[in-house]
């Protein structure tokens, strides 16, 4: 009788958390500042197409835990993918104020620099060389953005600032 009461009790459970998004949602209906709830459901939503009411959820999850580097970076993140650069300079380098190490942060900064065509404050900011700096964690990849436009950076004086030609191959230390 207990085992078949138990049953009944879970099969409605399970009827009622069909997904993460009511889950969520009901742990914010009934919990006031409930950092993880808004965290968990801005990683739940952005996947969704939902990017706005991740944002938003990502920002009410540091009104909460302001001091939290994965939820500032997350957030940054999705600013740059909504476009928002500025915001997510911003976030990315907060971020580095709590993990100066942070490998997704520093890369995203100078990536976001290069997307945004500010190649010579993409440079600078990672030291000089396509090795330095913000490129530092991710050097490849920070490369590689730098290679995709060779017209502009020989415009913009970096071959000559490493001391090499970018439409040629990378230099020994890659």
């Amino acid at each position: 009788v207990c085992v078949a009461a138990l049953t009944v009790t879970a099969r409605a459970q399970i009827g009622y958390w069909r997904d993460s998004v009511t889950l969520f949602q009901r742990a914010l209906d009934v919990t006031t500042d409930n950092f993880p709830a808004h965290m968990f459901m801005a990683q739940t939503l952005y996947p969704l197409g939902r990017e706005q009411e991740a944002i938003e959820h990502y920002e009410t999850a540091l009104r909460i835990n302001p001091r939290a580097p994965d939820t500032i970076y997350n957030l940054g993140y999705a600013y740059h993918l909504s476009g928002r650069n500025v915001e997510a300079l911003a976030r990315f380098k907060e971020v580095l104020r709590y993990r100066p190490n942070h490998a997704n942060a520093n890369f995203h900064i100078g990536r976001t620099l290069v997307e945004a065509g500010e190649y010579r404050r993409a440079i600078e900011y990672s030291g000089g060389t396509p090795t330095g700096g913000g490129f530092r964690s991710r050097p490849s990849a920070g490369w590689g953005a730098l290679r995709r436009l060779p017209q502009t950076a020989t415009e913009c004086g970096l071959e000559a600032s490493w001391g090499y030609s970018i439409s040629g191959s990378r230099p020994a230390s890659f």
